[in-house]
């Protein structure tokens, strides 16, 4: 398939998916699976603030004829409310990018835990 722009297309595409890895409901596996079930030949596996799917979803695409875009998605306030950032290519090894992602999550993890004290002080 060609764009208007004539760029090849290798058929369908989906450049924003989410596995177990972070707030999807099937694993990177099961993910690749369905998308070669329905035809999806490119997959971008955007896992908010983790790279941890990303291995095992092109593990998985190799035998299943499913290419696996490397990417993430983050999450960033700006003045007028949050805006989520999709970040395409990445290197999931990358050392500064996993320093970073670790970050974010133990900042996440502590933010749910203020939350649930809070509940938990209202008899919640």
């Amino acid at each position: 398939m060609s764009t208007p722009l004539g760029v090849s297309v290798p058929g369908l595409i989906d450049l924003h998916t989410h596995s177990t890895a972070s707030d999807g409901t099937l694993s990177p596996v099961a993910l690749v699976k369905l998308a070669a079930q329905r035809g999806i030949s490119v997959i971008a596996v955007t896992d908010h603030d983790t790279t941890a799917g990303i291995d095992e979803a092109t593990r998985a695409a190799a035998t299943l004829g499913v290419t696996v875009i490397p990417a993430i998605e983050f999450s960033t306030d700006v003045p007028t409310g949050e805006v989520h950032l999709l970040g395409y290519g990445i290197d999931p090894l990358n050392a500064g990018l996993q320093e970073a992602t670790a970050a974010f999550r133990a900042t996440r993890e502590e933010r749910a835990r203020r939350m649930l004290d809070l509940l938990r002080a209202i008899g919640i």
